[in-house]
């Protein structure tokens, strides 16, 4: 079997960036429509296999993980050192406060790019030609001024070309001479209780345009709605208010409290409850796990009330008038 790294003349630690050099001096050299010679044919499909066994190796399927074990830094991290069109779709799953606390199933919709089977994911038929936009690169650049210097920055694959760096001169009408097409796809997906802030890989399920590798992954994150009233951290803690009569929290209270799952929490505090003290109820937050939850934080703050009767305006004159005298004492 020859090697592609002599076949391109690059040494095996050459860059990709040594390696696209060189194979688009050869193709040019020995493209068939510039070279006559009977055999420049032969040698473009050597280079151009070489190039593409150099930036395309075979690599293994990205593994498959529950929610909470995967780590997508890591596996961007990882594809980062493979150029390939197959890249992962993300996409985010919103819970309500309630269906935090259960077992759920949704429907996930998304759409994903897959290759076009009209012209088998190669945007075209006959002669290739350098993509004039990336000039062969299959990138799209722009160049940004900042003072005195000019720097290049990268956005992703050209859009002219689809990261491949050549076009077809009889591009394909049915996807644009792109090479793949948007495809809607729809599948149930059962999310577990304690899945909250999580994200999950599901294989061969993000985006497909070079056929000759498998598929990218779908990367799902699950998120929380926001509830008017109710804010939560990162640690899966719960943080309401609750209103009490002042009155109330000199004497100590009983009272209930609606708690985000849509259960009813019973409440006894003692007295001299200050404005703005927080109550901790642990594990009465959002669940982490199955069976390891955040803490719930219920803040208490005075309530004023604006109907009293003359009653107990009295009560509460009586009272006033009986701290003054023992303050004279």
């Amino acid at each position: 079997m020859s090697d592609p790294y002599s076949i391109l003349g690059v040494a095996p630690n050459a860059t990709n960036d040594e390696v696209k050099s060189a194979y688009r001096k050869l193709a040019k050299k020995y493209h068939p429509d510039v070279n006559k010679d009977p055999d420049a044919e032969s040698k473009f499909k050597e280079v151009t296999k070489a190039y593409e066994d150099i930036l395309n190796p075979p690599s293994a399927p990205p593994p498959q993980d529950h929610f909470g074990g995967f780590d997508p830094w890591d596996f961007f991290r990882q594809q980062s050192h493979h150029r390939s069109l197959n890249t992962p779709v993300t996409i985010s799953i919103s819970l309500s406060m309630k269906e935090a606390f259960i077992d759920v199933t949704k429907t996930v919709n998304f759409t994903r790019s897959i290759f076009c089977n009209n012209c088998d994911g190669k945007g075209g038929i006959g002669p290739v030609n350098a993509c004039a936009k990336c000039m062969g690169t299959g990138q799209n650049k722009i160049t940004m001024q900042q003072g005195f210097y000019f720097f290049e920055q990268i956005l992703g694959p050209c859009q002219v070309c689809s990261g491949r760096g050549s076009v077809f001169t009889n591009p394909c009408g049915s996807c644009g001479s792109s090479g793949y097409k948007n495809k809607d796809e729809s599948f149930t997906m059962k999310i577990p209780k304690g899945s909250l802030f999580k994200t999950s890989m599901i294989n061969d399920l993000g985006n497909h345009i070079d056929r000759s590798q498998k598929p990218g992954a779908l990367i799902v994150e699950i998120n929380l709605l926001q509830e008017p009233g109710v804010n939560v951290d990162r640690e899966y803690n719960i943080y309401v208010d609750k209103l009490i009569d002042p009155i109330a929290a000199l004497t100590g209270f009983e009272t209930k409290l609606l708690h985000p799952d849509g259960s009813s929490l019973n409440l006894k505090l003692k007295n001299k409850i200050s404005n703005g003290h927080i109550h901790k109820v642990s594990k009465r937050g959002l669940p982490k796990s199955e069976n390891e939850f955040g803490d719930l934080n219920i803040r208490f703050l005075y309530n004023i009330p604006e109907d009293l009767s003359d009653e107990e305006i009295k009560i509460l004159e009586s009272y006033v008038e009986s701290r003054r005298k023992r303050e004279l004492l």
